[in-house]
């Protein structure tokens, strides 16, 4: 018996080095021209700049927000289909769809 359940569908982030979908997006990014360390305001050389952690020069800025799992990557805003059974974001419509086709059917 299969459940006939409402796919969400939500503005959220993709990052562009490890792929996680979010629903929000994390400060700033600043890459250190001189080490090429990336990181943001919180994590900075005083965790309230931009100057690098390792080295403590001022870095330039390369992205307005950042990924909040690695940290490390841009983020882009993408239409994000959310699984009925378990809140996972998803890319496509499909993958949301088969996220937890074997906890709804039997």
């Amino acid at each position: 018996m299969s459940l006939n359940l409402q796919i969400e569908t939500i503005q959220a982030y993709k990052c562009v080095e490890c792929l996680e979908i979010s629903e929000k997006a994390g400060e700033r990014l600043y890459e250190c021209r001189d080490c090429g360390t990336l990181f943001t305001r919180a994590n900075s050389a005083d965790g309230m700049s931009h100057r690098c952690p390792d080295c403590n020069r001022f870095s330039s800025k390369v992205a307005d927000q950042s990924c909040l799992d690695c940290q490390e990557g841009e983020v882009e805003k993408i239409t994000a289909y959310k699984c009925p059974v378990c809140a996972a974001l998803h890319e496509g419509n499909g993958e949301a769809l088969r996220c937890c086709e074997g906890v709804t059917s039997e």
